[in-house]
């Protein structure tokens, strides 16, 4: 008898906790796209934790769902752009070149919406 009244109370306590504490499972509402690391924002580090997870050194606060910005089930590289369109555009450009404005044509020609990369520069002395 004594043993169920202590499994009442704890079914109690567990009821009081439950009600003061909801659980706050995040629903697909509260997903932010490209918020890869789950800190709020869409930032260089929703890159690098992408990155990881793709090298297979998935960082702890990981989400498969945010990081995969253009909706295809699979995290890929072209999520990664898609994450860098959203830190330097604000919106994900589906065709996954990184400037909305760039074709494939410009990306061969050495004119992708930005400054061309080159192997060396110049820092000066």
């Amino acid at each position: 008898m004594n043993s169920n009244k202590n499994l009442f109370r704890l079914l109690l306590v567990g009821i009081i906790l439950l009600l003061l504490f909801p659980l706050s499972l995040p629903t697909r509402a509260d997903v932010v796209k490209g918020d890869a690391n789950l800190d709020g924002e869409v930032t260089v580090s929703d890159v690098v934790a992408a990155t990881n997870h793709l090298h297979d050194e998935t960082p702890d606060v990981f989400s498969s769902e945010a990081a995969d910005v253009n909706e295809d089930s699979q995290l890929s590289i072209s999520d990664v752009v898609g994450i860098i369109n959203l830190i330097h555009y604000g919106a994900y450009d589906v065709s996954g070149i990184v400037s909305p404005s760039a074709t494939i044509n410009d990306w061969v020609e050495g004119n992708g919406g930005g400054e061309e990369l080159t192997q060396s520069q110049d820092f000066g002395d």
